[in-house]
């Protein structure tokens, strides 16, 4: 996929752009563990948020501090409480507590607190995305919404703009996305809208590219035409005329 800094999620637009990511799923933890906490009844869907967390964050660690001890110690209660006092039926569900319980939270290692998102995002385990497609739809809404939101000024895509840098950032989000459930990524965007966002986008960065900050200047990493066409791969066809 292209790049579009020094590493793929190591400037300011990309901070930006993860932030509907991160601070959406912990949003969506939180409530569903209260209302684990009030009901005793858990929410798959909520595995999922915590799948999508933990990739996110295994890519983007500079933000790991936004999981904080508390939340940590009353989320790996209220789940480990959760198993202890029931039977659960289903090998799936049992195996993916297992793993979330294992690799989630804090662990204690001769080096100190560990947290295991990075094992969690590179663990080979499949079931993963039957959890993972139970949450997505938020997220790729939200990304496809940010990405209009920067086209909507016409009339400014023809200045400089640093919102026009996290457009890398969220293609490449969700193209990341697609690529772990490709079933639920695919016919969102019509492809009228994607040769819009396209032209646009090239539009502007031949006019502007010379004048893009050096801290937002990755000229040199950035394949916007591989990224586009990553895109377009999900992109609806049965919409063209």
């Amino acid at each position: 996929m292209a790049k579009y800094g020094i590493s793929p999620f190591d400037n300011d637009s990309a901070t930006f752009a993860h932030n509907c990511i991160y601070s959406r799923a912990l949003k969506t933890i939180s409530k569903q563990m209260e209302e684990l906490a009030l009901t005793n009844q858990l929410e798959e869907e909520m595995l999922g948020h915590m799948f999508i967390l933990a990739i996110d964050l295994a890519r983007f660690p500079t933000e790991q501090h936004k999981f904080t001890q508390e939340m940590n110690d009353e989320w790996q209660e209220l789940l480990r409480n959760y198993v202890d006092g029931h039977t659960i039926q289903s090998e799936t569900l049992a195996k993916t507590l297992d793993v979330i319980l294992k690799y989630f939270f804090f662990r204690n290692t001769p080096k100190g607190y560990e947290i295991g998102f990075k094992q969690l995002a590179y663990l080979d385990f499949p079931e993963r995305k039957i959890y993972i497609a139970l949450a997505i739809d938020v997220y790729f809404e939200a990304l496809l919404e940010y990405i209009e939101i920067a086209f909507e000024d016409e009339a400014g895509l023809s200045d400089w703009q640093p919102d026009r840098m996290t457009i890398p950032a969220y293609l490449d989000l969700y193209v990341s996305w697609a690529m772990e459930v490709p079933e639920k990524a695919k016919g969102r965007v019509a492809m009228e809208q994607f040769t819009r966002w396209k032209n646009a986008y090239f539009k502007w960065f031949e006019t502007n590219c010379k004048k893009i900050p050096k801290k937002y200047r990755t000229i040199e990493k950035i394949n916007m035409l591989e990224l586009f066409e990553e895109f377009e791969y999900y992109s609806d066809r049965k919409s063209v005329v």
